[in-house]
């Protein structure tokens, strides 16, 4: 099991962060719960469940594939028609380890060890599938490099062995590993028998072959011959529940369209303005003081750009706001998302707040900067008409929505505008109250360069969100 000595010594500090923080709300949120006191799971654990995952990838900004966030949610549904109510919380904690690390094995040892600091009884701990000792059997099966290469089917003695391992399973494992397995997507939908075979040949394309860890270096040369039998396993899951008058293929069938959708909000990049002006939108501003991104500031979007793109977000559509620093963060954004032309589109409604006052008075901005930064003073800029923080709030959400509602499951669109916009309409989002100006800037407010995942779920509302960005960049200034 895990030994968090050598975790705190050996792991990677962020994935050690990532632990604790795990194991802190864990304990918080399951501390007096019936499953906790009971052993035995109902409704009020599944809804804890999924708190606890809200906020876990609020807290640990994951380092996964969007992917990631749609199996999780599959899976859980998977689970819940065609299992049990300990099935559905099992599913929806099963990949906690993720979040933590994606070393293989090792993951499900951290998720397991993370939910007994939870407090979650072993009964139902035990209920996952038995992955250490389902691994060790592929070992001990001694596949032949013909078997391995999926050209040979099981000997009668290893077929026996496997159907012994298969007949040990609780009816909770089974489902689980099943929902696990054929709870995913791929290019052509939801997996099918077919899909899921294919997916298992090509697995160590996936996989690093060598690894710090002995749990991962142990398991790498059976996994292989876990991916076979593995196979067999589902197949034989797939055969048990016809026969129990399942109909799983009705249940996958509905599932294909099922699924979460991704909204990306980006904060333009850093800027270039060596004579400290305190910009506005462009419109309020002449040709000259208009504001571009620095050098520096490009980086940064390209390489968001190239975050996006490798956590395999599937970008459909962008719309940005119409000011210079925005298009022009937008243009570096693609270049490594390669949405077309037609896909992206200017909004008026994602452009900064309108508070020209400033700049028209020849206000420098660290001067605005020293004052609290507060554009929003009624009487300081009433003569301006400077814009309220509830109007920007209602413009940011109505395109978000908007946004959401247009993609198709999995589907990402990007949104890029201004700090304040973008910190007014998430602190809304996620409290269901517009800010008061003098906390905007205490609360979740992203820095130049970086952005907001928004996660639809599957029944079109708000899930939760993280933080994306490169950690290799520094901190882009809030203004």
């Amino acid at each position: 099991m895990l030994n968090l000595d050598k975790l705190r010594t050996r792991e990677d500090p962020e994935a050690v962060n990532r632990y604790m923080l795990l194991k802190k709300l864990g304990k918080k949120i399951f501390a007096d719960s019936h499953v906790v006191k009971t052993g035995e799971v109902n409704g009020e654990d599944i809804l804890n469940a999924g708190r606890f995952l809200a906020e876990a990838i609020t807290s640990t900004n994951p380092p996964v594939w969007a992917s990631w966030f749609e199996h999780v949610f599959i899976a859980q549904e998977l689970g819940r028609r065609i299992g049990d109510a300990t099935t559905e919380f099992l599913l929806l904690l099963h990949e906690n380890g993720r979040l933590v690390t994606n070393a293989y094995l090792r993951n499900d040892y951290i998720n397991r060890r993370l939910l007994k600091e939870f407090g979650i009884p072993t009964n139902i701990i035990d209920e996952f599938f038995p992955v250490e000792r389902f691994i060790r059997l592929a070992g001990e099966l001694e596949l032949s490099d013909e078997q391995l290469a999926w050209k040979e089917g099981f000997s009668e003695d290893q077929k026996e062995k496997a159907l012994a391992f298969f007949e040990s399973l609780t009816n909770r494992q089974r489902i689980t590993n099943l929902a696990d397995n054929l709870g995913k997507r791929n290019d052509k939908g939801l997996f099918d028998i077919q899909g899921f075979f294919q997916y298992l040949q090509t697995q160590e394309q996936r996989y690093k072959g060598e690894s710090p860890w002995t749990s991962e270096n142990w398991s790498i040369p059976r996994r292989p011959g876990s991916a076979v039998l593995q196979a067999f396993i589902v197949e034989k899951t797939l055969e048990w529940l016809q026969e129990k008058g399942v109909d799983i293929e009705t249940a996958l069938r509905e599932l294909d369209d099922y699924g979460p959708k991704f909204v990306i909000v980006a904060r333009h990049g850093e800027l270039y303005n060596p004579n400290n002006i305190l910009y506005n939108r462009d419109r309020v501003m002449k040709a000259e003081d208009i504001i571009h991104l620095s050098d520096y500031g490009k980086e940064q979007m390209r390489i968001l750009g190239q975050l996006i793109s490798k956590r395999k977000f599937r970008v459909s559509s962008i719309v940005h706001s119409p000011s210079t620093r925005a298009v022009e963060s937008k243009d570096e954004l693609n270049k490594a998302l390669g949405v077309e032309v037609d896909k992206m589109h200017e909004l008026d409604d994602l452009d900064d707040v309108y508070a020209p006052g400033g700049y028209l008075i020849g206000m420098k901005l660290d001067e605005f900067v020293k004052q609290g930064g507060n554009a929003y003073e009624p009487i300081l800029w009433a003569k301006y008409n400077h814009e309220g923080i509830p109007s920007v709030a209602k413009r940011l959400e109505r395109v978000f929505w908007q946004m959401a509602k247009s993609l198709k499951v999995g589907e990402t669109g990007v949104i890029v505008s201004h700090g304040d916009p973008i910190a007014i309409w998430i602190q809304n989002l996620i409290t269901g109250q517009v800010p008061l100006a003098e906390n905007l800037r205490k609360g979740v407010y992203p820095n130049k360069g970086e952005a907001i995942v928004a996660i639809i779920d599957p029944q079109g509302n708000f899930f939760t969100h993280y933080i994306l960005t490169d950690p290799s960049l520094k901190e882009g200034k809030m203004y």
